[in-house]
Formats: structure tokens, sequence, C-alpha cells
């Protein structure tokens, strides 16, 4: 008895294709790194990186003290308002 597909040959350029390269590379330069390398390839690209990092955190920093900026605008108005409201004082008519 004959099996499915084995009248199949099988071509080289199939195979190779299920092979999985398992390195990184390099998120600064996007160079291979090697085994003993982790985050980045050199001391240009782990600079390079940090200063990104730094980049980011600082917009983060000035985004969120913006939002904290409008919510204080936002209460200041209300708390304005209030002390308008409570320092109104209609005049009395006096009785004639």
């Amino acid at each position: 008895m004959q099996e499915i597909g084995s009248d199949r040959e099988v071509s080289p350029e199939s195979a190779r294709a299920l092979v999985v390269v398992s390195w990184s590379e390099c998120p600064g330069c996007g160079m291979p790194l090697t085994d003993r390398q982790r985050g980045a390839c050199s001391g240009k690209c782990r600079a390079k990186l940090s200063r990104q990092r730094q980049a980011e955190a600082l917009q983060t920093e000035v985004r969120d003290l913006g939002y904290a900026l409008e919510l204080l605008s936002v209460r200041h108005a209300a708390l304005v308002e209030r002390v308008q409201a409570l320092s109104y004082r209609p005049t009395r008519r006096r009785n004639e």
C-alpha cells in the first residue's frame, strides 16, 4: 500500500522555509546582537536608547502636567463662582 503524497518530492527551498532564525536586532541601529549582547550593540546605541526613553518620559510628564493644569483651572473657576455667590448680598429695602 502506498502512502498518500509519497510520490511528491520536497524541494530544498521549502525545507529551508521552515528554519526559524532566532537572533534579535539592536533597537538603536538594527544590527544583529550576539548572544552576550542584551539591549543594544554598543555604547553609542545604549546612549541613543537612553535619550529616547528620557524624551518619552518627559513627554509623558508634560502631558500629565497639562491635564493637572486643566483640572486646576476648572476647579479655580468653580471656586470663584462659589465665592461670588456667597459674597453677593442683595440690598435690603428700608421700610419707609
